[in-house]
């Protein structure tokens, strides 16, 4: 059953499209009503109606899709919206008696009302430590780094080692494992998607980190869903552009003299997706839509020309996959000692 935030129903329009997108960062409970509110603010400002389907949750990683009807314009500023306001979380460690000579409470309150992260502090026994996990937001990311780089300083641990653990969806997750060589040149940052786990894990500085984060975000799939009149020629023409694009297209029948299209991608592939609705509705070039695209992403371009359109096709077999991942998993864990809260 879909939960949607407006009263109002929505009616396919001839220049409405449906935008799915993962949010790659797992819903706590808590989080809930908080991006409920941000959610419903991005509807008023963008004239859009936003769905969180429950039938599209990932339940292997609990990571949420969420839904965007509108036209395209809108939905592209829905999308900036959200992405702004997904969390950024980085993970350190330091010695407790640092951190309790100054008082947890204190520096939750500080760090809060000084930068407007979040702390969360957890006590590894055995080492005499704390776990930090230190979160804020994209829109203020300048923020988050001056307070990992400060809390590192006052705590005296460098902040050359800190980690990130990425919520990830199955075929994000696909997507990540087939393009893990070319983040890591780029980034510095070492990266591990367990065979067993619900997210990807990154290790590195604080900047290596981010980066890698950055591309890795550049490869979480999107879906845009449109209705037109139905064209076999039309529509055989677009399979032939699309895997010029790296897009995947699916067609179904619906209303008598009408085609449902649906178009898969990686995100930092966004334009080509556009571009390919406005093809497929005839539509002049005044009508295109650039999205704005983060500038770390350029580094994909050197990914394989039927880069997500190979992943996607990809019939899975979890079996030969374990095996073929097993000797990457285990590296990675030797690198990788994420402790998670």
């Amino acid at each position: 059953m879909k939960r949607q935030y407006s009263k109002t129903k929505v009616t396919l329009k001839d220049m409405q499209v449906s935008l799915t997108m993962d949010l790659s960062y797992p819903l706590e409970s808590k989080s809930n009503v908080f991006y409920e509110s941000v959610l419903s603010k991005v509807m008023k400002r963008t004239d859009t109606v936003i769905y969180c389907p429950s039938n599209e949750t990932d339940s292997a990683a609990g990571i949420q899709k969420v839904e965007i009807v509108g036209s395209l314009a809108a939905v592209e500023s829905a999308r900036l919206f959200i992405r702004d306001y997904v969390p950024i979380e980085f993970v350190t460690s330091c010695r407790s008696d640092r951190v309790d000579s100054l008082g947890i409470h204190l520096l939750v309150a500080h760090f809060s009302s000084t930068f407007g992260v979040k702390m969360v502090f957890k006590l590894v026994e055995e080492d005499s430590s704390y776990q930090v996990n230190i979160r804020g937001h994209q829109y203020r990311f300048e923020l988050l780094r001056e307070a990992v780089h400060h809390f590192c300083h006052i705590v005296q641990t460098p902040s050359e080692s800190v980690e990130m653990d990425l919520g990830s969806s199955f075929l994000h997750r696909r997507l990540v494992r087939n393009c893990t060589q070319l983040i890591e040149e780029k980034s510095g940052a070492r990266i591990c998607c367990p065979v067993d786990g619900n997210s990807v894990l990154v290790r590195g500085s604080l900047e290596s980190a981010y980066f890698a984060s950055e591309m890795i975000a550049g490869v979480t799939p999107l879906h845009l869903k449109f209705q037109c009149p139905s064209s076999v020629e039309m529509n055989e023409r677009i399979r032939s552009i699309a895997r010029q694009m790296d897009i995947s297209v699916s067609t179904d029948k619906t209303d008598p003299g009408f085609d449902e299209l649906n178009l898969s991608t990686c995100e930092w592939n966004t334009r080509h997706l556009y571009e390919l609705w406005r093809l497929r509705r005839g539509l002049h070039l005044s009508f295109s839509i650039l999205p704005t695209q983060r500038h770390l992403w350029s580094h994909l371009v050197e990914l394989p020309h039927s880069f997500f359109r190979k992943v996607n096709s990809k019939i899975f077999r979890p079996q030969r996959e374990e095996l073929a991942l097993e000797g990457h998993r285990t590296s990675c864990d030797e690198t990788l000692n994420l402790r998670r809260i």
